[in-house]
């Protein structure tokens, strides 16, 4: 029994050292996760290319409505006319025209609101790391969050930062 006693003596030793090196390194009451939760509309909102991309939006969307609201004045004199057939056409054509605008608008602007939110996702997880913080979640994520936790505001002052 004595031989074992200097092995189990060391591999006791090892074994408090692994306990205490892990405790350590994880998140306990004495090291607790440092984190926050933004509101990503409101982030998004502050941001000049997601501003930007709206207006663009909101004025591709005019357009259209405008291209289509001739296509209706003209269909409505041929039904004041009584060229029926013309108008069946024309009606046929505007229903085609709205399909395609709306395509138009939501393949483009899908893919541009994509862009947008994945560089200011990866701004915030860079921020995130500048900061030492080991976890951001959106304010929709959350059923509880203390205001101490928002930090929205100094999300969008560091993004602002890239914008100059």
């Amino acid at each position: 029994m004595r031989k074992f006693l200097p092995v189990l003596l060391v591999v006791a030793a090892v074994f408090l050292v692994a306990v205490v090196t892990i405790s350590e390194n994880s998140s306990g009451t004495q090291n607790p996760p440092s984190m926050g939760y933004v509101d990503m509309e409101k982030v998004l909102a502050s941001n000049t290319d997601w501003i930007n991309l709206n207006k663009e939006y909101e004025a591709d969307l005019r357009f259209y409505q405008r291209e289509l609201d001739n296509m209706v004045a003209d269909y409505q004199k041929l039904v004041q006319a009584g060229r029926t057939a013309e108008a069946e056409r024309k009606q046929q054509e505007i229903i085609a025209k709205r399909d395609q605008f709306e395509l138009a608008l939501t393949s483009t602007y899908n893919e541009k609101t994509q862009i947008i939110i994945m560089r200011v996702t990866r701004r915030i997880s860079d921020y995130a790391e500048f900061m030492g913080l080991d976890m951001i979640l959106t304010s929709d994520a959350l059923v509880y969050g203390k205001g101490t936790y928002n930090i929205t505001d100094q999300v969008i002052e560091y993004l602002k930062e890239f914008e100059k």
